[in-house]
C-alpha cells in the first residue's frame, strides 16, 4: 500500500517544488525531489514512468515531460514490500488526468483530487486480465495499434511507434508502456530475430491472439429477475430499458473504438472497476453498493452518476428509495489470430517481411494453438504442426 503521494513542479529559480501532498504530514526533502526530477531530465527529459530507491525509500514517479510548462511530476512513496511495476500502468494514467485538469481546478478542488488519486492507488492490486485489456482499449494509440498495424503483420517496435505515430499524428510518449499491456496480457510476443544474412531484428512484435471489446447485456442481474430477486416495482422496467438499449442504442458489429476508449478509461479507476465488480452480482442501494466495494459512499455516488452517463447503469426509485441497477456491461473476447497466416504468406510473397520473421512468427502461432487447443507440446508436435503452417504459406523448413 502506498504510504503518500507528492505532486512536484519545477521553479526555474528554486529548482522541484512541491506543490500537493497527501496526507499533509507525507515527507519527501528537497534533496530528494531533485533527485527524483534529475533522474527523469538524464533519461531523456521524456515523459514516463520510473522507479527508483533513495535511501530505504522506494518510489515511482511520473513526469510529464521538459517540453510542458510548468514540468511537474507524480510521485508516489511506498511501502518497502511493494512491486513497483504493478504501478508502471495505472501512475501514468492517474497522473495524466491529474496533469491536464489542474489548470482548471482551484486550490481545495486539486487538494481533493489528489486525496481521491491517493486513494484509488490504494485499492492497487495486481491487475487481473481483465484490467490489463482496459488499458489497450483505453489508449486510443495502443487501439490503433492492435486493430490497423499489428493484425497485419510483424513489426520492430521501433517501426510500430514510427508508423503510429505518422499516422495518428500523435506521439507515443514511452515505446516500452505503450507495448507493455499487450505483453502482460499474452496478446503479443517480443523477440529479436536473427535474418538469414546474420544481421539482427531487435524487438520484433508478433501478435499471437486477437482481442475485441463490446458491450454486453448483465447476465447475473437478468438472471435476478427471473428469480424473482429484484424489488417488483422496478423489474419489468428493468428488462424493458435493458432491451432498449441493446436494441435501439448500442450496435455490437458497428465502430465502437470511441465507445470503448470511454469505457476503458473509466474503468482504469480501481473504485469504479471496484463497484462494477459488485453491480455484476448485486442490486442496491449506493450504501448498500458501496459497502461492498470497500470505497467511500460519497465517491461511489459520484462514481455511479458518471456511470449512469456512460449507459452502464440505472437508478430507480422504490418506496422512497433510489437503487442502482447494471444496464450494460463491458466484456472481451480473446480469440487466435488464424487470418495472420494469409496475411504472412502475401507480405512474404511481396516481400514485405524476411522470411525468417515470418517463419518465427508461424512457430509462435503454432505454440499458442497448440496450448489454445489443449494440445501438448513436444518438439514433435511443435515441429509437425509448424511445418503444416510453413507449408501453408510456402515456407517449408530447408
Amino acid at each position: 500500500m502506498p504510504k503518500a503521494i507528492v505532486l512536484l513542479y519545477w521553479d526555474p529559480v528554486e529548482g522541484a517544488r512541491i506543490e500537493y501532498k497527501y496526507p499533509i504530514d507525507a515527507d519527501l526533502s528537497r534533496a530528494e525531489a531533485m533527485k527524483i526530477f534529475t533522474s527523469h531530465a538524464i533519461g531523456g527529459g521524456t515523459a514516463g514512468f520510473m522507479s527508483m530507491s533513495i535511501g530505504d525509500r522506494r518510489i515511482v514517479s511520473y513526469f510529464s515531460g521538459i517540453e510542458v510548462e510548468p514540468q511537474r511530476c507524480l510521485v508516489v512513496l511506498l511501502d518497502e514490500a511493494e512491486e513497483p511495476l504493478e504501478y508502471a500502468e495505472i501512475l501514468p494514467q492517474s497522473a495524466e488526468n491529474l496533469f491536464s485538469q489542474l489548470s482548471i481546478m482551484g486550490r481545495d478542488e486539486a487538494e481533493e483530487f489528489i486525496r481521491k488519486t491517493f486513494e484509488e492507488l490504494k485499492t492497487t492490486t495486481p491487475l487481473t486480465y481483465e484490467q490489463m485489456l482496459f488499458h489497450i482499449f483505453a489508449d486510443p494509440l495502443r487501439q490503433y495499434a492492435l486493430t490497423k498495424k499489428l493484425i497485419e503483420r510483424p513489426y520492430t517496435l521501433k517501426r510500430l511507434q514510427e508508423e503510429v505515430e505518422f499516422e495518428t499524428g500523435r506521439t507515443i510518449d514511452n515505446v516500452n508502456i505503450f507495448i507493455r499491456p499487450f505483453k502482460r496480457s499474452g496478446l503479443v510476443i517480443v523477440e529479436d530475430v536473427r535474418t538469414q544474412d546474420g544481421s539482427i531484428l531487435k524487438d520484433v512484435v508478433f501478435l499471437i491472439q486477437d482481442a475485441i471489446m463490446y458491450r454486453v447485456p448483465p447476465a447475473r442481474i437478468l438472471e435476478l429477475v427471473e428469480l424473482g430477486e429484484l424489488p417488483s416495482q422496478i423489474s419489468k422496467q428493468y428488462v424493458e430499458d435493458v432491451r432498449n438499449f441493446f436494441t435501439r442504442s448500442y450496435d455490437p458489429f458497428a465502430d465502437n473504438s470511441e465507445d470503448n476508449e470511454s469505457l476503458a478509461k473509466f474503468f482504469l479507476n480501481r473504485m469504479a472497476y471496484q463497484l462494477l465488480l459488485v453491480l455484476r452480482e448485486n442490486v442496491g442501494k449506493v450504501d448498500e453498493l458501496a459497502e461492498k466495494a470497500h470505497i467511500d459512499e460519497n465517491d461511489a455516488k459520484d462514481l455511479l452518476r458518471r456511470m449512469e452517463l456512460l449507459d452502464v447503469i440505472s437508478f430507480y426509485e422504490v418506496d422512497g428509495e433510489e437503487y442502482v441497477t447494471l444496464k450494460s456491461d463491458v466484456t472481451f473476447k480473446v480469440f487466435f489470430p488464424e487470418y495472420l497466416v494469409d496475411k504472412l504468406q502475401r507480405r512474404v510473397i511481396e516481400g514485405e517481411i524476411p522470411r525468417d520473421v515470418a517463419r518465427r512468427h508461424l512457430e509462435l502461432l503454432g505454440e499458442m494453438y497448440m496450448r489454445l487447443h489443449g494440445i501438448r507440446i513436444t518438439p514433435t508436435a511443435s515441429i509437425r504442426r509448424i511445418r503444416e503452417l510453413f507449408k501453408e504459406i510456402g515456407l517449408e523448413s530447408e
